[in-house]
């Protein structure tokens, strides 16, 4: 079945919206970090794009059927990104 057109621009501005709004949150928090002074000198809207899209592929690849629990994939996941942009502590 084909979605009339406008009905179809108006679901992509939507799903935009939405997407942006998700970002705006992500963005903000690499933000705080940088704040905090706990962020190494590295560009937050990259930093931000590779969370989202770390978020976003998880539905793709990961089987609750695997070795992995979805809390241990989380906590891989975590380490991952935190700990490769993250200072050393002092």
């Amino acid at each position: 079945m084909l979605l009339p057109e406008s009905n179809l621009v108006f679901d992509l501005r939507k799903a935009h919206k939405i997407h942006r709004e998700i970002y705006d949150l992500y963005y903000k928090r690499v933000c705080d970090l940088e704040a905090e002074g706990v962020l190494q000198d590295i560009n937050k809207t990259v930093v931000t794009f590779n969370i989202f899209a770390s978020i976003n592929w998880l539905y793709r690849w990961f089987n609750p059927r695997g070795p992995l629990s979805i809390e241990e994939v989380t906590q891989h996941v975590i380490k991952a990104l935190f700990l490769g942009i993250l200072k050393k502590p002092k």
